[in-house]
């Protein structure tokens, strides 16, 4: 995600540095900021004559600085809000945006709805087992049609397959050339086809045959095999096994009541007056306790309804001062923005002034030292047409030639070499 922009008084900090003599890489390394931010930054100071940022091509944003930070606040404190009512807040603070524009800005503060997680729905075609292998005798029906000229989909609808199916046994029999089930990688079944046919028959003619009696018939077969074995085969074949029902142990359980002779019946009766009495005063007392314990709700509630309100009042007063006092303070830092954008302005100016009294200067200077220049070469044409110039003129010419004249005589008396 693109990064926040640099604060104006940082940019400002990365000028002065630079003004001050140090490189891009001494001041990206003291501030922490990359070297082509550093040279960004000064290169647009240079260019502009200011750090701060430039008007830009597009819409600007819906959204202000302030109502971000409410929104991000407002799902800090209720999670579970929606951005229906995130426009509504919006719009309260006079911002109406979007929920697309709500959840954007959302997103770049870290915050990212969530859905709840998708229920699988299982229905009875996902559920049923899977189905058994067609048999060899089907699936050379399924070639021999599809050699007649027929297709899938007509083969399929006449046999009752799929059409993967009908598809799958086309491309199995193009490749291997036969219609035979492959040798698969696992242990080969120790049961076969025939042993589970005598055994389905088995539990057909006597339902209550038990799972040690089967092996026995299998061991007779020659296909010794576990009841484990045994039980999957039947349950393959749709066959399960069911407990008998649990007896009733006569001697454990309890003994049945004896009727009452003539004698008890008034003494049956007094017991069960007494026992409606008892039955009277409990439901009394149930009652009672029934209406002190929804008293005691009440009382809950209408405590907890209160102490809601209250806390509401003071969350509301609360959020107000805290409102009021980022208001201020907002205030107070477009006060100082401004200040400073005026002070800069006005350096800007006193630069620009100080720049073009500099350039003038040098102009001045330049000049004066043109017709110094001049002056000095107007001199020396005025010395040379002087009298005592021309004499000492003459004997410099003088003395050259008694020079010359000197060193021709002094060859003569050199010997010859």
């Amino acid at each position: 995600m693109k990064s926040k922009e640099l604060s104006v008084d940082l940019r400002d900090i990365i000028v002065s540095r630079h003004k001050s003599g140090e490189g891009y890489k001494t001041i990206a390394a003291a501030l922490k900021v990359s070297s082509s931010t550093v040279g960004s930054i000064i290169r647009k100071w240079k260019t502009f004559g200011t750090t701060m940022s430039l008007p830009r091509s597009g819409r600007p944003s819906k959204l202000s600085d302030r109502g971000k930070r409410v929104l991000v606040r407002e799902v800090a404190n209720n999670p579970m809000v929606t951005l229906k009512e995130l426009q509504g807040v919006s719009e309260k603070m006079g911002e109406p945006s979007s929920r697309k524009t709500i959840a954007t800005a959302l997103h770049r503060s870290g915050q990212y709805g969530r859905g709840a997680k998708r229920k699988v729905i299982r229905s009875e075609h996902n559920t049923k087992r899977k189905s058994k292998e067609l048999s060899v005798d089907l699936r050379d029906i399924i070639v021999s049609r599809h050699k007649s000229g027929e297709g899938y989909k007509k083969i399929a609808a006449a046999l009752k397959l799929s059409n993967s199916t009908v598809g799958n046994i086309i491309r199995k029999w193009k490749t291997f050339g036969s219609t035979m089930s492959r040798p698969r990688s696992g242990r080969p079944s120790k049961l076969s086809d025939r042993g589970e046919r005598v055994l389905v028959r088995e539990v057909a003619n006597n339902p209550m045959v038990t799972l040690k009696e089967l092996q026995g018939v299998s061991e007779k077969m020659g296909e010794p095999l576990s009841r484990k074995t045994i039980a999957t085969a039947l349950q393959r074949s749709g066959l399960y096994e069911r407990g008998a029902k649990r007896k009733i142990n006569q001697k454990t359980s309890k003994p049945k009541l004896a009727p009452p002779n003539e004698c008890g019946v008034s003494e049956l009766h007094e017991e069960i007056a007494r026992l409606q009495e008892e039955n009277d005063k409990l439901k009394t007392r149930l009652w009672s306790l029934e209406s002190q314990a929804m008293s005691a709700l009440e009382e809950k509630a209408e405590a907890e309804r209160a102490l809601e309100d209250i806390q509401k009042v003071q969350g509301e007063k609360q959020l107000a001062a805290q409102s009021k006092e980022i208001n201020s303070l907002e205030d107070t830092v477009a006060a100082l923005r401004v200040d400073y954008e005026r002070s800069l302005t006005a350096n800007a100016d006193s630069h620009k002034d100080l720049k073009e009294n500099l350039i003038s200067s040098k102009h001045e200077l330049l000049r004066v030292q043109e017709q110094l220049a001049m002056a000095e070469k107007e001199l020396d044409e005025k010395f040379q047409q002087t009298a005592a110039y021309r004499h000492m003129k003459d004997i410099l010419t003088k003395k050259n030639e008694q020079i010359k004249d000197i060193r021709k005589r002094l060859q003569g008396y050199e010997p010859n070499a």
